[in-house]
């Protein structure tokens, strides 16, 4: 099971999302009036919190799926959708932001979302392994 790249991948795909909920992915002011800074981080909201613990979780339950491909790669794409909404959901909580920047963390979900892409070429290549020994097998 770890042997296998996509445990990899997936291991750090599930670390990069879980980081999401302590480091901050854009800071700055309200408004010019109001000067309190803000930081928007991944449990800003509810959803952003549930969609982040939903991505984490699926993240480590594909690692052990690995005797079923087919399953597993269906699933890791489902999690890509979600990384995706995921990092759409953060952007646009910046809007909501006049001044300021993004942090340096901000990309871990981009990085997350290449892990997870990643670990969907490894499982696709390890199906695509196991169909030609079975189609050279000598019946």
């Amino acid at each position: 099971m770890i042997q296998r790249l996509q445990t990899l991948w997936l291991l750090f795909a599930a670390i990069c999302m879980a980081f999401m909920f302590k480091l901050s992915f854009y800071s700055g002011q309200i408004s010019d009036v109001n000067k309190e800074n803000v930081k928007i981080l991944g449990n800003n909201t509810i959803q952003l919190g549930i969609l982040i613990s939903i991505f984490t979780t699926l993240a480590l339950v594909l690692i052990f799926l690995y005797k079923n491909r087919k399953l597993q790669m269906r699933l890791a794409a489902l999690n890509l959708i979600i990384a995706l909404y995921i990092l759409y959901c953060l952007y646009a909580q910046t809007k909501t932001v006049t001044n300021g920047t993004y942090s340096l963390t901000a990309v871990l979900p981009i990085f997350a979302i290449g892990f997870t892409i990643s670990a969907i070429h490894c499982i696709w290549q390890d199906e695509r392994k196991i169909k030609e020994l079975n189609s050279n097998r000598i019946r």
